[in-house]
């Protein structure tokens, strides 16, 4: 009895070790992967119409996404060690109120979790002529600064993904 008790304790033990260790485990810091295109495609995978991936100056890669005709969220894909993780950083929102007005923006500030960098994420319509396109609807910049006015872009590439 004692014995299958042992061998019991041994197994589920081994069970829990080997949980702790999935490379691909999710929690709240993201999902963890190998290669940096299991990220990319994994977020993709649970994105919504649109999917935009961004790399800035300082070496960070965004991604950017719409759901569901007007929700926006931002998410990143960090390399750690020797794996990179895929996380979403802020909630999805709606930006309806950007359709339609030529002047309208929706600004997104970041704070990038592990590093001491802020981003500026605005949004507009089709009209803005100085941001990149997004959507057939809607297009985006990346700044450094909130005045985006006066600042400039901090987008290095910046590739369409959906």
């Amino acid at each position: 009895m004692v014995k299958n008790g042992l061998v019991y304790i041994l197994l589920l033990s081994i069970v829990i070790l080997q949980g702790c260790n999935s490379s691909n485990e999710e929690n709240s810091e993201g999902k963890t992967f190998s290669t940096f295109e299991e990220a990319v495609d994994y977020y993709e995978e649970k994105a919504g119409e649109n999917l935009v991936l961004v790399e800035t100056i300082k070496g960070d890669f965004l991604l950017l996404t719409e759901a569901h005709g007007d929700y926006f969220s931002v998410g990143e894909i960090q390399e750690t060690d020797e794996h990179y993780v895929a996380r979403k950083l802020t909630a999805s929102f709606d930006i309806s109120t950007v359709r339609g007005n030529t002047e309208a923006k929706a600004i997104i500030e970041l704070n990038m979790p592990n590093s001491n960098t802020n981003y500026f994420v605005a949004l507009g319509t089709d009209h803005i002529e100085t941001f990149l396109p997004f959507s057939e609807e809607r297009t985006f910049e990346v700044f450094a600064e909130k005045d985006i006015e006066h600042a400039s872009s901090v987008v290095k590439s910046y590739k369409k993904l959906k």
